[in-house]
């Protein structure tokens, strides 16, 4: 739907037991559009519980309401969203460059209240594999995207990722790029394809205080991206809007050996043909706090 930060936050719970270790996560958002015509804010809420077993395969589960106020012309309101996840993965060792290979596979529901739209009862589903070497700080990630909604073809997106640690893994730099195809263009602004490269850096510190994130990330997109399946959130973003680029920036607290506190700011750029076509930007805020034991 929405052009959404989409923070998988917590409380994250974590247990061992039988050799099973369970997660669950709760997130929280909310966001600006400023110069839109026909959105104003959204808030939003989510919940996933994860389950992993022998740190060889495990699965998640997930749902994301989110509410958007929409200006005061619009007949509507307001507009509300479901979007709701399954995934499943398995792990499996690479002798031949030594690392770890994670084989995934997730599946998306989003359904909302704006009759008359295709934007509602979208069905997606995404394999993804991903390497991590032993001897490096490196990885790599490859995906498919299949996406589909009503009176369209089915929307495919491919995604590559490189990661690379540095300064003896105090730094890393992930690039990835993202290539949308098989669009309608009377529904994506005269698009048949769009393509993107999102930029991420990120520096791990040593805090002396608690006052001093662990880590912070600088993130930057470039390029054109529409009815984008987020790789790295796994979250659909499903309204026809044209994103432009943006810059964000996230930090990590840790409050104590259990408790994390996360915090990103994010800013797109964005156009839209309802009711006609203009530009306009999305701040949002997103907050986690993730507590393990």
């Amino acid at each position: 739907m929405i052009q959404f930060f989409c923070l998988i936050a917590a409380p994250v719970l974590a247990s061992a037991q039988d050799a099973w270790q369970y997660n669950s996560a709760i997130s929280a958002m909310t966001g600006h559009y400023a110069d839109s015509m026909s959105l104003k804010n959204q808030t939003g809420l989510g919940i996933r519980m994860t389950a992993e077993k022998n740190q060889a395969w495990g699965f998640s589960a997930g749902l994301q309401t989110t509410r958007i106020d929409m200006q005061a012309l619009v007949p509507s309101p307001q507009q509300t969203q479901d979007n709701w996840l399954l995934s499943g993965w398995v792990h499996a060792t690479s002798a031949a460059p030594l690392g770890r290979w994670t084989f995934q596979l997730d599946t998306h529901k989003s359904t909302n209240d704006a009759s008359g739209t295709n934007s509602s009862h979208v069905r997606a589903w995404s394999p993804k594999v991903t390497w991590v070497a032993i001897s490096l700080p490196l990885k790599v990630d490859l995906s498919y995207a299949n996406s589909k909604y009503k009176n369209t073809d089915a929307v495919q997106q491919i995604s590559a990722s490189v990661a690379y640690g540095f300064n003896e893994g105090t730094n890393w730099i992930q690039i990835r790029s993202y290539s949308i195809n098989h669009l309608t263009p009377n529904f994506a602004l005269g698009h048949t394809n769009t393509h993107a490269t999102d930029f991420k850096f990120t520096h791990f510190l040593r805090p002396t205080s608690e006052w001093i994130p662990a880590s912070i990330t600088l993130g930057l997109e470039r390029g054109q991206k529409i009815y984008t399946l987020d790789v790295d959130t796994q979250y659909i973003y499903n309204l026809p809007m044209l994103n432009r680029g943006g810059e964000n920036i996230a930090a990590s607290w840790k409050l104590n050996p259990q408790t994390t506190l996360n915090v990103q700011l994010s800013k797109n750029k964005y156009t839209a043909d309802q009711p006609f076509t203009h530009h306009f930007t999305f701040s949002t805020l997103g907050i986690q706090l993730a507590k393990a034991w």
